[in-house]
């Protein structure tokens, strides 16, 4: 869609009248009421969509069902009110532009109240400002009213658009874990009388409202209006007006609009306020309990609502437990009510024991700890203390690259591996040696190899020594930082070739390896089925040197994972560093410092969104040439002794080097 752009402004003596912070009057018509004049007023709120607001409106204005656009600016910081203000100028017969009095944010849903107090068409439909209508989207409408007078509102599927200057995005894609992943919106199998009860959180709808409605005005004023919140307050306008109206599903298949996800969605600047959010949902959810029992609507829906309730409650059971229950207390007679919050309140108590038993445990564990070094020390001889990074230290979770201080190390060096975890290493004295985990690093840290995950992500106090590290990057932070660091660089998992000899004859086929956040990301397995490539991923292996083995016996590697990259580059197997989401933490800094230490400048990541990326990883790698580093001054710098002559894999299975 071709958006007009740089239209100018006629000035604030050409604005239109302030709306009032009013009740829901009647207005003047636009169109007779009659579903053959069927006309459609298109409610826009407006805050910080300067870019998008051009697309958005003149979407509207091309559906020859729309009487009217209702743009409602929301206080926007940029220039979104000039532009709304140009746009009516330029369609003064069918734009109008309100506000807010004294041009403060009230948030959407004040916003769109305003919009249907100054609403004129017998039909609404809400638009985000930084979406667009599709054509032809109130065609479907039209029919429906029509055929069905007894028709309240229409319920249309919502497309995802993904703005191509914000890749990382492509998150959203994968969300639903769903066939219909193209759609934001979408309803399957759900019966139009189960309406209500299908909508977030009782079921699988979404609860939002912008861009999937056209509703009856009335119906819509009916209500109320949307609550003065920030959050849900259009999930609670949805079912209030679905537990009054009767709905209609167009065709799924065919979305009414796209919505466009981009940085600033509402949903990703509140992604990490979920005590926020959570608590936000359950004010809504006993707004609409009030709102059913004034209304006396069926006991069923009072009972879907506790059942929503429940599900989003056991996420986050820390408010408003029981406040659903005293809103409606004669609900808690129905069985199915009943065993919900026994269920529910059973789960919160064995939450409330597991932490206590598990900080009982951490208590007693110290001593434990303590007990068994010294039994193991007099028993199994002395161990080589080395940080490992672990997410969970109750919960073990695979990782190969991490997982190599235990194995690589106790292999190069034949000793047994004392694993150092966070919470110990600042009152042991330990080796720092494979990993991004330089920011954990203390005055107990002996550094070799090691790296850091971003440039100022260095530790807070000198380590002891630092002997080698990953790279010049990581180099260049920590005399930033204002501590001394050799120039000597080097993982030391280029030191396998040199140690061990890979089993077997080379398979020639291609892999693929994911970082392990990409695991389950669908491009990965398009692409193992594209290049009949074997899947090789770090956070799924047994033997830690079958994934040696597997890389050093390939004709290419494509990886996202840092130590994948490492391997092919000890066993001149040509690779591909490629990005399947920007969700890596740090972003490319550990990449760019371990490629900079073996004399290749200027790489980049090769980001795979659909076959046609992953058709050109064949020439890529076919300009592949191989690094360049001299490890003896890594080998030299080593603060322990390791082994004159290669290990081989028969020696490590012996000595039970497994995870």
């Amino acid at each position: 869609m071709v958006c007009r752009k740089g239209y100018e402004v006629n000035g604030a003596d050409q604005r239109q009248q302030v709306i009032p912070d009013l009740s829901f009057p009647e207005c003047e018509n636009i169109g007779s009421g009659d579903v053959d004049d069927f006309k459609v007023s298109v409610i826009i709120p407006i805050f910080n969509v300067a870019p998008y607001l051009c697309c958005a409106v003149e979407s509207a204005l091309q559906q020859p069902e729309v009487g009217e656009v209702v743009l409602v600016e929301d206080g926007s910081t940029d220039e979104s009110f000039a532009v709304a203000e140009s746009l009516s100028n330029l369609h003064p017969d069918r734009i109008r532009l309100c506000w807010h009095e004294g041009h403060v944010n009230k948030g959407p849903g004040e916003s769109r109240n305003v919009g249907l107090r100054e609403a004129r068409c017998p039909f609404v439909a809400f638009l985000d400002g930084d979406d667009w209508y599709l054509p032809g989207c109130f065609a479907f409408d039209k029919k429906a009213f029509k055929d069905d007078p007894g028709l309240d509102m229409v319920r249309h599927s919502l497309g995802n658009a993904y703005d191509p200057g914000d890749e990382d995005q492509r998150w959203f894609q994968g969300f639903s874990r769903s066939a219909k992943d193209k759609f934001c919106s979408y309803v399957e199998d759900i019966k139009p009388s189960k309406y209500f009860q299908s909508i977030y959180p009782m079921g699988p709808i979404t609860g939002g409202i912008a861009d999937v409605l056209t509703i009856r005005r009335d119906l819509a004023n009916s209500v109320g209006g949307f609550p003065k919140r920030y959050w849900a307050e259009d999930i609670a306008f949805h079912l209030k007006v679905a537990s009054l109206g009767r709905v209609a599903f167009a065709d799924m298949e065919q979305p009414m609009a796209m919505r466009r996800i981009h940085a600033n969605n509402l949903s990703r600047t509140h992604a990490d306020n979920i005590a926020t959010r959570m608590d936000a949902m359950a004010i809504s959810l006993m707004d609409v309990m009030a709102f059913l029992k004034a209304r006396k609507r069926p006991s069923s829906h009072k009972v879907a609502l506790h059942k929503g309730w429940v599900r989003i409650g056991s996420r986050l059971t820390s408010m408003r437990s029981f406040s659903l229950i005293a809103a409606a207390p004669e609900t808690i007679v129905y069985p199915s009510v009943f065993w919900l919050y026994f269920k529910f309140y059973a789960v919160i108590l064995s939450r409330i024991l597991q932490r206590k038993l598990v900080s009982l445990w951490r208590g007693c564990s110290v001593y434990l700890h303590k007990i068994g070094s010294v039994l193991d020390r007099v028993l199994r001889g002395p161990a080589l203390p080395v940080f490992v990074w672990e997410r969970n230290s109750l919960k073990k979770r695979l990782n190969w690259g991490d997982d190599l201080n235990v194995n690589l190390i106790g292999a190069l060096t034949g000793m047994r591996i004392n694993t150092v975890r966070k919470q110990d290493c600042s009152s042991t004295p330990h080796f720092m040696v494979i990993g991004s985990v330089l920011s954990f690093a203390n005055s107990k840290t002996t550094v070799w190899g090691a790296g850091a995950i971003a440039l100022d992500h260095v530790p807070a106090v000198e380590p002891a020594r630092i002997c080698a590290v990953r790279g010049p990057l990581t180099h260049r932070a920590i005399e930033a930082a204002g501590f001394a660091c050799p120039t000597i660089y080097g993982d030391p998992a280029l030191l396998l070739k040199r140690f061990y000899r890979p089993s077997g004859p080379r398979h020639g086929k291609v892999v693929v390896v994911p970082h392990y956040i990409d695991g389950e990301h669908p491009m990965v397995a398009k692409l193992v089925e594209l290049e009949h490539a074997v899947l090789l991923r770090p956070d799924c292996y047994k033997f830690w040197l079958d994934f040696v083995d597997t890389i050093a016996g390939a004709s290419r590697v494509y990886a996202s994972s840092l130590h994948a990259l490492i391997v092919a580059e000890a066993y001149n197997v040509p690779s591909v560093w490629v990005r399947f989401t920007n969700g890596v933490y740090g972003g490319d800094f550990k990449y760019l410092d371990f490629y900079e230490s073996i004399g290749k400048h200027d790489q980049r990541a090769f980001l795979i969104t659909d076959t046609a990326d992953a058709a050109l990883l064949g020439d890529i790698a076919g300009r592949w040439t191989p690094g360049t580093i001299d490890l003896d001054p890594l080998i030299k710098a080593c603060p322990f002794a390791l082994r004159d002559t290669p290990f081989t894999r028969s020696e490590v299975q012996k000595k039970g080097k497994r995870h």
